[in-house]
């Protein structure tokens, strides 16, 4: 689904998965990103590993509070699949938690403070995106 050609990104070809607790929030997903990239929404952790693990995945937004999903395993997920071996992940944090990202896993590239904000959101994940084009 990603794709890369000398280091640029046709968004229109990138997917990003979305882990997060409440299915509530896919319209604000979809208002955030439009039409603009392939979005895959799980909220289980079976979901989530089978997806990290099989998926051309170019960034995965996870929500930190979302339960039984562990950073770690996704990681191992993302490995497992050549693909997906340049993903980032981001964090989305309530404001009240604190994200100290020298603590986390290295695939952890940046936190998101909820409630989001669009234009923020855009600007910061098309950064990513556009590293992971690079590195691939």
């Amino acid at each position: 689904m990603g794709g890369a050609r000398n280091g640029l990104m046709d968004s229109k070809n990138q997917t990003i998965l979305i882990i997060e607790n409440a299915s509530i929030d896919d319209e604000e997903f979809r208002s955030i990103f439009g039409k603009d990239f392939q979005l895959i929404f799980a909220s289980e952790c079976k979901d989530v590993l089978e997806l990290a693990g099989q998926s051309d995945i170019d960034l995965v937004l996870l929500d930190k509070d979302t339960p039984g999903v562990a950073v770690g395993e996704i990681c191992s997920h993302l490995n497992a699949n050549a693909a997906n071996r340049n993903t980032q992940i981001v964090f989305m944090v309530n404001k009240d938690q604190e994200c100290n990202l020298e603590d986390l896993p290295v695939r952890v590239a940046d936190c998101l403070d909820r409630p989001l904000k669009p234009l923020i959101v855009m600007v910061r994940l098309q950064r990513h995106l556009e590293l992971k084009g690079y590195r691939d």
